[in-house]
């Protein structure tokens, strides 16, 4: 594959997280839903609840406790997740340009730390799900190059993989690949087609960072990973289906 660029993509949803070490305050998080420049874009709110086990009197019990708010769009395809210790923001229902959406979430994230504070960035991530159609004659092998060899006399139709690795070309960079059978809808056919999901979520520890440049340059950097990963993932076929 010379060209590393697809004419139409299999991506169905992109999230990217900026995990902090500081606790934004409740009180902040009101704040900042509440924004004009948030509230009139992510007019659906949501409250989100962390739960932890703790022990109390011998016994484990679940702490319920409100960590933050799930805002979204009347249009569905944004939905941001703000919350004591993480900002995410994702990308639903399709693709859109890398650098339209690095500008949504660069506003985004400097209203949130105009109300939160300088923020101190000890870990990003980015997630892309990818869901690949199969024809019905096709196998696993034939759409991906990711996949477990079997015994048995017997096309898998359903199947789940996961593999956990550090990206050989940056360490830093530790790479969660997950590959499952399923279904999806398509916006061409009446009923749901099969197909392989593809998901690729990488995290990048950082040394306490607090520069916004600096952190996005990060951003773009999983970026070139997640390329690196997909076009190794995909077979000559898939590329050529995505690509015509």
């Amino acid at each position: 594959m010379i060209n590393l660029s697809l004419k139409n993509t299999p991506i169905k949803e992109i999230i990217f997280t900026i995990s902090f070490r500081e606790n934004v305050s409740m009180e902040q998080l009101d704040t900042f839903k509440a924004h004009p420049q948030i509230s009139k874009k992510f007019n659906l709110i949501n409250p989100d609840y962390n739960h932890r086990i703790v022990k109390k009197d011998d016994q484990q019990k679940v702490d319920i406790s409100l960590d933050g708010y799930i805002l979204k769009g009347d249009d569905t395809t944004r939905i941001i997740k703000a919350s004591r210790g993480a900002f995410a923001f994702h990308q639903m229902k399709g693709y859109e340009g890398f650098d339209k959406l690095m500008d949504e979430l660069s506003s985004y994230w400097s209203v949130f730390c105009e109300i939160a504070g300088q923020l101190t960035v000890n870990n990003i991530a980015v997630r892309y799900v990818n869901f690949i159609q199969m024809e019905p004659e096709q196998e696993i092998k034939d759409v991906i190059n990711i996949y477990v060899s079997h015994p048995f006399e017997i096309n898998m139709r359903t199947y789940f993989n996961t593999f956990r690795f550090p990206y050989k070309k940056n360490e830093n960079v530790i790479v969660n690949l997950i590959t499952a059978s399923g279904m999806n809808a398509s916006i061409h056919e009446s009923m749901d087609t099969p197909g392989v999901f593809l998901d690729i979520i990488l995290n990048r520890k950082i040394d306490n960072e607090t520069d916004k440049n600096t952190l996005f340059n990060y951003l773009h950097e999983l970026r070139a990973v997640k390329n690196d990963l997909f076009f190794k993932s995909i077979t000559e076929l898939t590329y050529k289906k995505y690509n015509s």
